[in-house]
């Protein structure tokens, strides 16, 4: 089950192809500059991939978290959530994980849909408790 939830983290958010670790070149270019403009080390980016459900109270991967979303357009610089980018992104995603449109597109809207509600104290901690919400239905 663990191997699961790093492989769909890493398929969903970020393309990176199933593997046990994060490589530093095979990270988007989004996530690439966060790094560098947070000043984050690689470790840190990799132990918080490598948990079951990604870490709600670090507060340099919620920072992490928040650049690389607003980069690729799934939160506005207001810090409001894009569900529409958001709905597509996890479709493209799922569909790499399971290879069926359909299914991906209907699971995408029922995520965004189940977990639009969720909020954090912060706009990182938004993303991450809306991506811990995806990955809990994922499971069931």
């Amino acid at each position: 089950m663990r191997t699961v939830s790093l492989s769909f983290y890493l398929f969903l958010f970020y393309g990176i192809y199933a593997q046990d670790d994060i490589q530093f070149e095979y990270l988007g270019e989004s996530e690439k500059t966060c790094i560098k403009e947070l000043n984050i080390d690689e470790f840190t980016i990799d132990y918080n991939f490598n948990q079951l459900y990604l870490p709600e109270s670090n507060v340099e991967f919620s920072r992490f978290i928040e650049c690389v979303w607003k980069k690729k357009g799934l939160m506005s610089d207001k810090n409001n959530l894009q569900y529409d980018s958001l709905q597509e992104y996890i479709a493209t995603k799922f569909l790499d994980v399971i290879g069926n449109t359909k299914n991906a597109n209907a699971f995408a809207k029922d995520s965004v849909n189940g977990c639009k509600v969720v909020r954090g104290e912060t706009p990182g901690k938004t993303a991450i408790t809306f991506m811990n919400c995806v990955t809990r239905l994922f499971h069931n």
